[in-house]
């Protein structure tokens, strides 16, 4: 793995990008500095939706040579939902990941490209998929932590770090790489569906006892408080 003093040295850092997700009191608590943030729910509560939102919402404050980074681990299913948000993606680069090792390569052509492309934030929908089954070796539970620790230096120099994770009823974790993920995230968002359409956000770290509802609709999340 390239060494972490690569980063340090070659990525440039500027004025924080204006950060949304189209809801000005959420911004304020999730964009107001660059952050390592943690989306989970079951399936269909909406973990893509709002990772494709904040893009939608973000991207227009890109200068010419800031770049968003969305690596999926789901397949192109995405690819469908961002046309249908008519996102420009001049400044956004779309991956997909088949395993833990291609998601740390990915993340490492990043690095390789720094004198290109100046990263302001990387997403990864979802972090946890190939961890699920990677876990039950050494080097899968080794290719996650590396994963964390590259992130960890991209987010110390100002970048923002968002990923979604994925959720199991039959776990007895709150999601598969529980136990290091929500100590090495600085948010961690919960999303509940309690109807066909409505879904809830709350923060649960840090614990703030506010919730978030929200529509997953045509042109992307409507906010509904």
């Amino acid at each position: 793995m390239l060494k972490d003093n690569i980063i340090l040295m070659h990525l440039r850092l500027a004025k924080f990008m204006k950060f949304s997700i189209c809801n000005d009191n959420l911004d304020k608590l999730l964009f107001s500095e660059p952050k390592k943030i943690v989306i989970y729910g079951e399936a269909a509560t909406g973990k893509t939706n709002i990772l494709l939102n904040t893009i939608k919402c973000s991207y227009t404050s890109l200068t010419q040579h800031e770049t968003l980074f969305f690596i999926s681990t789901e397949g192109s299913s995405f690819v469908t939902r961002m046309y249908l948000l008519d996102i420009d993606s001049r400044n956004v680069f779309f991956s997909i990941a088949i395993d833990q090792q291609h998601i740390l390569s990915n993340v490492l052509e990043i690095v390789k490209n720094l004198d290109l492309l100046k990263p302001v934030c990387i997403i990864i929908d979802s972090i946890n998929y190939h961890y699920r089954i990677e876990s039950l070796t050494p080097i899968g539970i080794k290719l996650f932590t590396e994963l964390l620790s590259l992130l960890d230096t991209f987010n110390e120099n100002g970048v923002f770090i968002i990923s979604s994770a994925q959720v199991r009823a039959s776990e007895d974790e709150v999601f598969p790489g529980y136990v290091y993920l929500h100590y090495w995230a600085d948010i961690v968002i919960e999303l509940e569906r309690i109807s066909t359409s409505r879904r809830v956000l709350r923060i649960v770290k840090p614990k703030i006892d506010r919730l978030f509802q929200f529509d997953v609709v045509a042109n992307g999340v409507k906010w509904l408080t």
